[in-house]
């Protein structure tokens, strides 16, 4: 009857030859845990592939899945989107913290949601995953076509310039089912808010 396990913070997994494979094995034998909080416990990339060879494989029930600030990088988001096509139970994944994601992670992220791959996805976090102007302008872009998206956390990249507002600005009118989005203040963001204004009327799903 278990149905959320909050594992987060075991740093001691990370160090553990068979840990995540454990983990996994139970996960893909489970059909009743829906949420999993794995936050601090994966040493990267590798454990991340062990992780989604299983979810991919199974027909698990998991659908909220947080992998925070587990040093993954676009490689781990590659076979991640890869499992998740496969597996399309997720509706929540949490990848903040993991600064290393950056625009490559970001694209490839965008070109799932651009090809509506991952169509029960209602939620994604990506704060501070050292996401730049090229790959904010991805997922953005991609937005105006996805179909299953209802929140998005893109807080704390400070590298972003005004042109990746003047992009959030032109793609407003077109993202039809987007609810929320989660931007942190800056002096960017500020200087682009002007821009973002006549944007805002036009857009009919922002809450």
């Amino acid at each position: 009857t278990l149905t959320a396990l909050d594992v987060s913070r075991n740093g001691r997994f990370q160090r553990g030859t068979g840990a995540v494979k454990c983990i996994a094995d139970g996960l893909g034998s489970n059909s009743t845990l829906q949420k999993i909080d794995l936050s601090g416990c994966i040493s990267g990339d590798g454990d991340i592939s062990k992780l989604a060879e299983t979810l991919g494989s199974r027909n698990t029930a998991l659908q909220n899945l947080s992998l925070r600030g587990n040093d993954i990088t676009s490689a781990g988001v590659l076979v991640l989107t890869e499992m998740m096509e496969q597996n399309r139970h997720i509706t929540d994944l949490n990848l903040s913290l993991n600064h290393s994601i950056g625009n490559e992670g970001a694209s490839l992220l965008a070109r799932s949601l651009i090809n509506n791959a991952l169509p029960n996805l209602t939620r994604l976090s990506l704060y501070s995953c050292g996401i730049g102007d090229d790959g904010f302008i991805a997922l953005v872009s991609a937005l105006e076509q996805n179909t299953s998206l209802l929140q998005l956390d893109l807080c704390y990249h400070e590298e972003l310039s005004e042109r990746s507002f003047l992009a959030l600005a032109k793609s407003l009118p077109e993202i039809k089912v987007l609810q929320e989005v989660h931007l942190s203040l800056s002096t960017v963001l500020a200087s682009a808010t002007p821009f973002l204004l006549p944007g805002l009327p036009k857009n009919t799903s922002l809450i």
